[in-house]
């Protein structure tokens, strides 16, 4: 065997971490926002120092002057790949759409950006009962990296296509510089498709916070620092801190005292006996009022907030009115140098701000937001069906691959043609995008404006969405989008997701519509 000793040497990096996967055309995976969550933070978890995502941003392949650009059976690829979309199901779609595995993703960004510069000098260790492959389906899937004296407790039991089993009555055991922590202090059951990362003593301000059954989300900079937290998996949230380096813990919990060297305090006044040098803190009821006080045996004090799983999902970090603080809303939230941009929403979204504006450590305060300046009312599309389809199109097999083709430009002359009506109104502000939402079934599809191919897709559940912005121009020349739809063989050997398999996909366009994606912009300063 080749001996891989020198490989210690350098740090592993994931340069093509699955952001989402593309359709092929006889392969049609549907990724869910848990598929490229749990994959990011098991690459973590596995010794991963660098997450290179393909794709992070969906894109559009170009049309070039003497062919397309696309991987396909005529270029020698092995897949047949659409001509223009390279939408990927990324985090950020081909036009810039916001999805579900983009607010996962952006919560272990803010832990990485409070934790990575830590996290990368740390080695990873395996369990000795860790599963010898994914057939086994019993064991619980865990690591650890640490530096030897504190680390994060990574933990997946989710699995795409073949669901896992809850894993009932689990604990983890660690040994950091000499001492066993064991998380949590009681039994728990890890539910089907969880995935989480906890902290292994690791700094609360000066203290030392040696277990915590929540993530850790980020941390908000102040002369009193704040650890942001969040529930995971409905697991209950116990905190565990180091006794010798905590003198009281205040908020809305209850605190048993076990310090040898240490105090407690919060609800519980059971002064300093047993014999374990540790201070639990348990009954959290997370949330934004779940916020607690450390005060360290040096007398300095930091705070700890344990977010719900769902508030954690909306949270980012900006510098707001003068220091940083945590931003919770609905509207996906970007920060852009001294502004704060919010994609979609309407009358009566709320942004709320911890710690708020005219206040230190007690408390957010809720803003409402005002309403876009552009309308954010979705509008029903007008259809007109100008050609039915002819007979589905038999499938073709490349003789390389042995992989069904996609259609050739030829077959979509046997396309049920639809034109959709493109009112000049919603194109009135070239900063703004308007989506085109069709709710479809049919093999592929191709969308054209004025005779040009600008958008394809291979059907596979989804909504087809075409951003109208980059077509301005156009659309206002010609005012419609002409769609060329072409239906399924029954005997097609395509893959689509099980989900979908029931019905055969019929050839239908059920529903068109506009939907605008406003921007509100706050001034941060």
């Amino acid at each position: 065997m080749t001996d891989e000793s020198h490989l210690a040497r350098y740090p592993f990096a994931t340069c093509e971490l699955g952001g989402g996967m593309y359709t092929s055309y006889h392969r049609r995976p549907l990724v869910t926002a848990s598929d490229i969550a749990a994959l990011a933070l098991v690459k973590l978890g596995s010794g991963s120092v660098w997450q290179g995502y393909y794709m992070y941003h969906g894109a559009s392949q170009k049309i070039g002057a003497l062919s397309t650009l696309q991987e396909s059976h005529a270029t020698g690829y092995p897949n047949d790949c659409p001509v223009i979309t390279y939408d990927f199901q990324a985090p950020l779609g081909e036009y810039g759409q916001f999805r579900d595995s983009y607010a996962y993703l952006r919560m272990q960004h803010l832990w990485l950006a409070s934790d990575g510069a830590d996290l990368a000098t740390m080695v990873l260790t395996m369990p000795p009962d860790a599963p010898d492959d994914t057939a086994d389906r019993r064991s619980p899937r865990w690591a650890v990296r640490s530096d030897g004296r504190s680390g994060f407790l990574f933990v997946n039991n989710h699995q795409p296509v073949e669901t896992l089993p809850d894993q009932e009555n689990v604990q983890f055991a660690v040994e950091l510089a000499g001492r066993e922590l064991v998380v949590p202090s009681e039994p728990v059951t890890v539910p089907s498709g969880a995935f989480f990362v906890w902290p292994l003593a690791r700094p609360i301000g000066r203290s030392i916070l040696l277990t915590a059954t929540a993530q850790p989300v980020c941390v908000i900079d102040g002369a009193e620092p704040i650890q942001v937290l969040t529930q995971t998996a409905g697991i209950p949230v116990e905190l565990v801190f180091d006794g010798d380096t905590v003198t009281t813990i205040d908020g809305p919990a209850t605190v048993t005292g076990n310090g040898d060297g240490g105090g407690s305090g919060g609800d519980d006044d059971s002064g300093n006996g047993g014999k374990d040098g540790k201070v639990l803190v348990r009954d959290l009821r997370p949330g934004l009022d779940c916020l607690l006080r450390v005060t360290a045996a040096d007398g300095s004090s930091a705070h700890v907030l344990v977010l719900d799983e769902e508030s954690a999902l909306t949270a980012t970090r900006a510098k707001m009115w003068g220091r940083e603080r945590l931003i919770l809303s609905s509207r996906p939230a970007v920060v852009d140098g001294d502004r704060l941009v919010l994609y979609g929403g309407g009358p009566g979204d709320l942004l709320r701000v911890f710690p708020g504006p005219n206040k230190e450590y007690d408390g957010c305060e809720v803003i409402e937001l005002p309403t876009p300046t552009a309308s954010a009312e979705r509008v029903v599309a007008e259809v007109e069906r100008v050609e039915a389809a002819g007979p589905a199109r038999r499938p073709v097999i490349d003789a390389a691959s042995g992989r069904a083709s996609a259609p050739a430009d030829q077959d979509f002359e046997r396309a049920a043609v639809y034109r959709v009506t493109v009112p000049a109104t919603l194109l009135g502000s070239a900063a703004e995008e308007v989506l085109l939402r069709l709710d479809w079934s049919g093999d592929v599809g191709r969308a054209y404006i004025g005779g040009r191919l600008v958008a394809d897709r291979f059907w596979y559940d989804p909504c087809w969405e075409i951003g109208l912005r980059r077509f301005r121009t156009e659309l206002l020349e010609h005012g419609v989008i002409e769609l060329r739809l072409l239906p399924f063989a029954q005997d097609a050997p395509v893959y689509v997701p099980p989900r979908t398999r029931a019905g055969r996909w019929p050839l239908e366009l059920r529903s068109a519509e506009f939907v605008p994606v406003t921007r509100t912009v706050l001034e941060t300063k």
